[in-house]
């Protein structure tokens, strides 16, 4: 067990939105582990809004993933800004082998370095093996049971997102309170990862069954999802009370939560808005496919659901073959059989359930 008294300690987990959310359970465990220590956060630039307004963060520093020669400077110099506040514990919520060199060379050599086994293992003071079967928050949680003895309910599971206590523009509340009831959907995923993404005409079929009830839909998406959004429209034969709606995450966060925190329930797949919804407590149905929902879907008390069809080559999403040439029949731009084999229907009767 290590000796608790730690007067600063850094915490790294740099990814997307959905990624940094899953940190915060840990994050408010750590203060219960350690009332009294000042702790710091390294996050992307994307997700900085996950945890903007935390109670249990001191600093939020920002890593971006340069990738010429200069980038690497300026690596090098938050690695020197981060080493000189003198951190006495730090934790990286990572598996690659990058960031825990990163955690490594931020920190002194004093420093107590906890993480997960792997390549650049031996950067690390403490190491635990990372599991793909269990939840990602509780293989975080796991790390302060492993080596502080901390005990977890299922409480402890739940992530926090504190939004800031400002009033809405007049304009974006007006815009939500004329959808009178809407139903969410996001049918966008992470740039790097199309392949968890549902069918068009799949979203259209949802879309008019909502249309045909007299329920709003409110379509969000960055603009790059924006020929996916076109498609499904296309698709769709009842055209009525659909709003399409850009929430750019790095300028636009605020009103996306707000959109979020109104919906009546929200529709995704295993993307970002997903653990959105699940921090603020409105009810959302993922539909997965690539990857495990016992592993990053929605998990603790309240209304959720997801839908997920067994595929012997699944969840392949955790393979080392993933992107390569082994999965090359699923990467070709179009959703892969897993998320194809999800029907309409399916979605349909869980959303009732939810709505």
């Amino acid at each position: 067990m290590i000796h608790k008294d730690m007067k600063k300690i850094l915490v790294i987990r740099v990814g997307n939105m959905g990624d940094v959310l899953m940190a915060t359970p840990f994050l408010r465990a750590l203060h219960k582990v350690f009332p009294l220590s000042e702790v710091d956060f390294v996050t992307s630039p994307q997700a900085y809004g996950i945890v903007a307004n935390n109670p249990y963060v001191k600093n939020i520093f920002i890593y971006k993933k340069y990738k010429d020669f200069w980038g690497g400077i300026r690596r090098e110099m938050l690695c020197r800004r981060l080493k000189a506040r003198g951190y006495d514990l730090c934790f990286v919520l990572e598996e690659h082998p990058q960031y825990k060199d990163f955690g490594s060379r931020s920190v002194s050599s004093k420093a107590l370095k906890v993480g997960f086994s792997g390549q650049k293992e031996e950067c690390l003071t403490y190491k635990l093996d990372f599991s793909h079967d269990k939840h990602v928050i509780e293989n975080y949680l796991n790390m302060l049971q492993e080596f502080f003895q901390a005990e977890f309910t299922e409480d402890d599971l739940s992530m926090d997102l504190i939004v800031r206590n400002t009033t809405a523009a007049d304009q974006l509340k007006q815009e939500v309170k004329s959808l009178g009831k809407y139903v969410l959907i996001h049918p966008g995923t992470t740039e790097y990862l199309p392949y968890r993404s549902w069918t068009p005409e799949g979203y259209a079929q949802i879309i008019d069954d909502f249309q045909e009830k007299g329920i709003a839909v409110l379509l969000t998406g960055q603009a790059m999802h924006q020929p996916l959004i076109d498609q499904i429209l296309k698709q769709c034969k009842i055209q009525g009370r659909v709003a399409n709606i850009h929430c750019l995450l790095d300028k636009d966060f605020d009103d996306l939560i707000y959109y979020i925190q109104n919906a009546s329930v929200v529709l995704c797949s295993d993307t970002g808005v997903l653990h959105v919804a699940r921090a603020l407590n409105v009810p959302v149905l993922g539909l997965f496919g690539p990857s495990n929902p016992q592993h990053t879907g929605a998990i603790g008390k309240g209304v959720y659901g997801f839908i997920r069809n067994d595929f012997p080559c699944g969840p392949c999403n955790y393979s080392p073959q993933y992107r390569y040439e082994e999965k090359k029949s699923c990467l070709d731009g179009n959703p892969p059989p897993c998320m194809r084999s999800i029907t309409a229907d399916r979605v349909k009767i869980l959303l009732r359930k939810l709505n």
